[in-house]
């Protein structure tokens, strides 16, 4: 399988408290185009941190870990929203972003990363921002792009692993001559990747974001999967990948834990998808 006859591929975690409800991923009831999981909690309902559009947009969010451990509740917007609000519309990625520039400040430390699919092309673009560096936001070509809890300029070690996890991965796949489909074992190594939890300590970025956090949740969150440590149910909850190949055909995976999530004897649940992407020509 060549790994040519894939246009993107993305493998994403999320990790988050197992006490926040959340909707496990299917198409959206306002927005049957749309596909994610949902955020539940008490006004935040409807936020997300992945979400994918059949109209060849895909939206990723990422908290940025702050230096005190504080996050400000209530005099700030909810950033789950970020990813929500774009998906539905026809509003491209740079014009979306350019927006969310100007109010950066209203809300707690994010990374937002938007891919958006051109016109009468196979080529998608990835548009990336973070509201903490005093920059415009960023538009990366083809290649292989990892990102975690801090700021693109100041990876953890475990972002820098997992690329170089990714680039193998992509690697074997791309060596491997045999026309048949071996999607189905690129998934699995993709899900095996995603719960990986190797320690990448020490690291002194996640050390510095971190300093309120003991010794024990750094090694933790240092790893890519995070495993919950210290009696704080908190950690990697949903694993995603999504896979769209030459011909526009999608897979979603969403590998996540049942509700409610008891740490000591947890229930995973996938769901996989396989539709369409739409055709992207004028």
């Amino acid at each position: 399988m060549n790994i040519s006859h894939f246009e993107l591929i993305i493998a994403n975690n999320r990790d988050e408290y197992f006490v926040r409800p959340t909707k496990p991923a299917g198409f959206w009831d306002d927005a049957p185009n749309c596909i994610s999981g949902l955020d539940q909690q008490a006004g935040k309902e409807g936020g997300t941190w992945l979400a994918l559009s059949t109209n060849n947009k895909i939206g990723v969010l990422l908290n940025i870990l702050s230096n005190d451990g504080v996050d400000i509740v209530g005099a700030k917007k909810g950033r789950g929203f970020l990813v929500t609000n774009f998906m539905p519309t026809s509003t491209s990625a740079n014009d979306y972003l350019t927006e969310i520039e100007k109010d950066g400040a209203g809300y707690n430390p994010f990374n937002l990363v938007l891919f958006e699919k051109l016109v009468d092309s196979d080529r998608w673009k990835m548009h990336y921002y973070n509201n903490e560096d005093e920059h415009t936001h960023e538009v990366y070509d083809h290649g292989i792009y990892s990102m975690s809890n801090s700021t693109n300029r100041k990876p953890w070690n475990k972002v820098l692993h997992g690329k170089d996890r990714m680039k193998s991965i992509i690697d074997q796949f791309a060596a491997d001559k045999d026309k048949t489909n071996h999607k189905e074992e690129l998934k699995m190594a993709l899900l095996a990747m995603l719960n990986d939890d190797t320690s990448h300590m020490p690291d002194p970025q996640l050390e510095s974001q971190g300093r309120q956090l003991s010794p024990a949740w750094l090694k933790s969150r240092s790893a890519i999967c995070v495993k919950p440590t210290e009696g704080i149910n908190y950690g990697t909850r949903t694993n995603t990948v999504i896979i769209i190949d030459s011909e526009g055909q999608c897979e979603y995976v969403e590998r996540t834990m049942k509700e409610r999530i008891n740490a000591d004897s947890v229930q995973w649940t996938t769901s996989n998808y396989t539709f369409q992407m739409e055709n992207n020509s004028k």
